[in-house]
């Protein structure tokens, strides 16, 4: 079966799905979902309040028309900034149906991170909630290229607010509505521009519907979520499963470009039709090889049945010498030491060896473990260049985003801090 898939050494995902011929994601939705008719679709588990199918599409429907009597036109950039609501999803379909662009912003930004996400994707409407308006309102109107803000809740507005009410509950028969046909893309904060074909074949990926042990998968923005994906059919211990429908994949030496094989530890290159179209205000050689593939700087290898595995980030490896260290391979086993609660590793600068393997310790409470400890404990486990040779830090806790991602650029401020850089320790 892989035999089939991989071809001088690049691994193509089935690339047999269906296109429709209007290429717009709404209508692609609006297809899908109208199928299941009164199901419900959505429930809002603080009020319970429910919305079945039926009435989704034709809310979608009546606020997509809406957006297009206001203004919207092909092109047009449309943000959603909102905690998560029934409104929401619905918001974003109607905005596809009508030919803009959606981009989405976190309701947890701060005034600059949002007013920098603004300033990337441009949006001339925003739908928001109360929350988010009450919080960022007068960094909201200081942006002169908004044209509209569009209310998900009822409260005092002017001239330049419509409420969400007023467009969803306009009626407009859904047998007869027609979605723009559409070749754009959607958007995010971060500015990677994800088109309406991304969507359709993303969309197409296979599910696990009746899934009964935890599988594991690799996924980023660029590639419309899955590069690969575990089925449950045939898991594998460690891995993040073989590549997906709508992707293709190489795995090459990042400073040579050589593409390797079998087993073989690389950075994951992906190309195909589920793939991004760039960053918005960025020439795509920047980020695209020469035969179009995107870096994801992501190092992983695959085996023999074409399942991957995934080693570290190209730029969190620690280069001692000539030897790479990845630093999530010495955190999992740190973690497994009984005294030890939390771990991050980084490299500490050096004249002679280039970066010094060192992490930052949370020790289990009363726990009594010393740094010398740590150190002998990783030295009996790993290969001589991966040693703790930076030494061991302990602090209250390893900085970490919401999600649990451990923020490495704090681990470097954090040795700064410190002042531990200790002398070459060849």
């Amino acid at each position: 079966m892989f035999a089939e898939q991989i071809k001088n050494g690049i691994i193509y995902g089935d690339q047999n799905f269906f296109v429709p011929p209007h290429l717009n994601f709404g209508a692609f939705v609006l297809e899908k979902i109208l199928k299941h008719n009164d199901k419900v679709a959505l429930i809002n588990g603080e009020t319970g309040v429910q919305i079945t199918f039926r009435e989704m599409v034709q809310k979608i429907v009546n606020i997509a028309s809406a957006l297009t009597d206001l203004g919207v036109e092909i092109g047009d950039v449309v943000a959603i900034a909102s905690e998560n609501r029934l409104e929401y999803f619905v918001s974003s379909i109607a905005v596809y149906c009508c030919g803009g662009i959606s981009t989405f912003f976190n309701n947890a930004y701060t005034k600059n991170e949002l007013t920098h996400a603004i300033n990337i994707s441009k949006p001339k409407f925003i739908f928001v909630s109360g929350e988010v308006f009450k919080k960022h309102r007068e960094t909201l109107r200081n942006i002169d290229f908004i044209k509209k803000f569009i209310l998900y809740d009822e409260m005092v507005t002017s001239n330049d607010c419509i409420h969400y009410r007023e467009l969803a509950e306009r009626y407009v028969d859904v047998n007869t509505y027609k979605s723009v046909d559409y070749k754009g893309t959607t958007g995010s904060a971060k500015g990677a521009k994800i088109t309406h074909l991304n969507l359709i074949v993303a969309c197409q990926q296979p599910q696990c519907p009746h899934i009964k042990h935890l599988l594991q998968a690799y996924g980023i923005t660029e590639a419309t979520g899955a590069v690969t994906r575990e089925m449950e059919t045939a898991p594998k211990e460690g891995s993040v499963g073989p590549v997906v429908p709508g992707i293709i994949i190489k795995v090459v030496d990042p400073e040579t470009n050589k593409i390797l094989g079998v087993g073989e530890p690389g950075e994951v290159r992906i190309s195909g039709p589920a793939v991004f179209d760039g960053y918005i205000g960025k020439d795509k050689k920047d980020d695209f090889d020469e035969e179009g593939f995107y870096k994801t700087g992501d190092i992983a290898y695959y085996d023999k049945d074409g399942y991957f595995y995934i080693v570290d980030r190209i730029k969190e490896i620690i280069k001692y010498k000539a030897w790479q260290v990845p630093p999530s391979e010495l955190e999992g086993l740190l973690l497994q030491h009984p005294s030890i609660k939390e771990a991050g590793v980084t490299g500490t600068p050096d004249l002679l060896a280039g970066e010094l393997p060192t992490a930052f310790v949370v020790k289990q409470q009363d726990a009594k473990v010393t740094e010398q400890e740590i150190i002998d404990y990783i030295s009996d486990k790993v290969a001589p260049w991966k040693k703790l040779r930076g030494g061991v830090i302990f602090v209250d806790e390893v900085p970490k985003t919401p999600s649990g991602k451990i923020l490495r650029r704090k681990l470097k401020a954090l040795l700064q801090s410190v002042q531990k850089i200790p002398a070459s320790k060849l």
